[in-house]
């Protein structure tokens, strides 16, 4: 592995790194999260700059730079989520429309093209029954996640668009709830971004592959992996609808051990879950990640 990759592999660890002082309650975390995240920036510089002086520039490089640098982008953001710097909406428009790019740039891979890096929005809204939208809107959304397989397989309809577009879709739903979920102290900054952070190194890996010709399906490690995810996300949900619509209160005994003690097992098991799967899936696929190809 040259030194322009290990500098782009550097920064996840730096981030790491980022993330957990920021998060700390340390005198000095965010002064050293602060120093982590100006290193990663140079980093990025260096190794684009080392590659190209030296004539270094690989298939690995071209595609786990922009992927890591998406991967400490979307990590600085949610960890902001908690701290009141940057609303969630934001941190999710920011991921989700990296996830998007990401996506377009794997199809274009599909069919041997490379599109190049090329550069919204405020509103909140307060509703009184908004929690319990959430709920209902995610319940439908699983359920249509459920229905287009189901249509496209009894009619044949399975395209190379649809194989590339449902699961990048799903990651982005799931992404949005969890990283909505951390202003409401029902998942920490920290798993919001390994679930994040998860799918971006999965993402990657399958458009790595597609720029080779190849397809690597999903397995069911992954799939069990999302159904914690589901579970985790209307579980939290569900309790805040409980208590918008007054069937319970959040100072009820059975509310607060609720979210006290069964949310963080369900986060537990989930960001457990998400890594385990996320690291089986690239190990077994490590072929196509081969940093001198």
């Amino acid at each position: 592995m040259n030194w322009a990759n290990r500098l782009t592999l550097s920064r996840l660890l730096l981030t790491i790194i980022f993330v957990a002082a920021l998060n700390s309650s340390w005198q000095y975390g965010r002064t050293v999260a602060l120093i982590v995240f100006l290193l990663a920036g140079i980093s990025d510089f260096v190794d684009g700059e080392i590659a190209r002086r030296y004539g270094i520039v690989t298939d690995f490089g071209k595609l786990m730079d922009p992927l890591v640098d998406k991967i400490m982008v979307a990590a600085a953001f949610i960890s902001l989520v908690p701290l009141k710097a940057v609303p969630a909406w934001a941190a999710t428009t920011v991921v989700a429309r990296d996830f998007l790019i990401t996506g377009l740039r794997m199809m274009a891979g599909a069919k041997g093209k490379i599109l190049p890096a090329e550069t919204l929005g405020k509103q909140k809204t307060s509703w009184q029954y908004a929690r319990t939208t959430a709920l209902i809107i995610f319940l439908i959304a699983g359920i249509t996640d459920f229905v287009d397989g189901e249509i496209a397989r009894r009619y044949a309809w399975i395209t190379n668009f649809g194989k590339l577009m449902d699961p990048l879709v799903d990651k982005i739903m799931m992404a949005a709830a969890f990283i909505s979920l951390v202003p409401l102290k029902a998942i920490p900054a920290w798993a919001a971004t390994t679930v994040v952070a998860r799918d971006f190194l999965v993402t990657g890996l399958r458009m790595m592959a597609s720029a080779q010709g190849r397809v690597l399906p999903a397995e069911r490690l992954g799939k069990q992996k999302t159904s914690w995810q589901v579970v985790t996300v209307i579980f939290f949900l569900a309790l805040l609808s409980l208590s918008e619509l007054r069937y319970a209160s959040e100072t009820s005994t059975w509310w607060l051990r609720a979210w006290n003690n069964a949310g963080p097992v369900l986060v537990w098991i989930t960001v457990a879950l998400t890594i385990y799967s996320g690291i089986g899936y690239a190990w077994r696929h490590r072929e196509v990640i081969a940093p001198e190809r």
